[in-house]
């Protein structure tokens, strides 16, 4: 144990040990704290310092991490306890942690920098791509002139993307064509039509969307009983009337929270739902129900 004894004006520290040893078995037992503003050594709990102005004692409590006044009671005052290094030391003849052989603990490291380096390793996080996959019922050789009725399935998994859109057209592949003759029975190879392929002009675009659902509620409700709404966005119009009623508006959680809930006579009613976080079918919903029954004959609430 150290005893430390403080004056008016000097603070003394005697530590009575064998000198510092760069090696982690000894690291923590020199380690010195800031008290009231000056560098002092402390061994464990139970060190303890005397006040020669006032004649009270202080002693370190390290789990409160802090000098309490009395024999090591609670109630404790005094000082920012943080231990810092005093000097630089070269991790030798042992691995702790992350800390291996010649590791350099640098001067002024505080006790929790250290303790959080060599306790702890940031992983990075793995991202899997979106995959998509396309199938018909039909394949192979068709005669020409016959009727099919293809049935085209597509598959996907958005992973860790952003929103997905789904594009749709149809690509052709033709072996080269005939040489034609001229108006006097002559072949005319010039421009004629060599082998390829040709994709469509136009594009048939998909964006898959979990809905929306909006409706008027005496209290409890069944998602299934609302308004379904298919759409992208939290934005939305609604058109209502109730009697004695409240209003729920539920939306995927990935369209983030609303700004503005404002009426028919643009009033801002956002403080008047509350917020809460629910699933629907195994997907996270934002859910705004209105906090207080209402009545309204021809009511207009919009969303943003």
């Amino acid at each position: 144990m150290i005893k430390i004894i403080r004056s008016k004006f000097e603070l003394y520290e005697f530590a009575g040990n064998e000198e510092d040893t760069a090696t982690l078995e000894y690291l923590f037992l020199y380690f010195p704290t800031v008290v009231d503003g000056r560098v002092i050594y402390s061994v464990s709990s139970g060190s303890t310092y005397t006040d020669m102005t006032t004649g009270d004692i202080y002693t370190f409590n390290a789990i409160e991490n802090s000098w309490n006044k009395g024999s090591g009671g609670s109630g404790g005052i005094s000082g920012d306890c943080e231990g810092v290094l005093s000097k630089d030391i070269i991790v030798t003849g042992t691995t702790v942690g992350n800390y291996t052989e010649n590791t350099k603990l640098a001067k002024g490291s505080t006790m929790t920098e250290l303790f959080e380096d060599m306790v702890t390793k940031e992983q990075p996080p793995s991202y899997t791509a979106p995959s998509i996959n396309i199938s018909c019922n039909i394949s192979g050789l068709k005669e020409v002139g016959e009727t099919i009725a293809p049935v085209i399935k597509v598959t996907y998994s958005k992973n860790d993307a952003g929103p997905i859109t789904i594009s749709y057209n149809s690509k052709m592949y033709f072996e080269e064509g005939p040489i034609k003759n001229t108006n006097l029975g002559n072949p005319y190879p010039n421009g004629h039509i060599l082998a390829g392929n040709k994709t469509s002009a136009n594009t048939s675009q998909i964006t898959p969307v979990y809905a929306s659902y909006i409706g008027v509620i005496n209290n409890d409700y069944i998602v299934s009983n609302l308004t379904k709404i298919i759409k992208n966005t939290r934005s939305y119009t609604f058109k209502y009337s109730m009697n004695n009623q409240r209003i729920v508006y539920l939306y995927p959680k990935s369209f983030g929270d609303l700004t503005s809930i404002k009426d028919e006579n643009n009033f801002e009613n956002l403080s008047s739902f509350i917020k809460s976080y629910i699933t629907v079918n195994e997907v996270d919903y934002i859910e705004y129900k209105l906090i207080n029954t209402a009545s309204n004959s021809n009511g207009t609430l919009t969303f943003n």
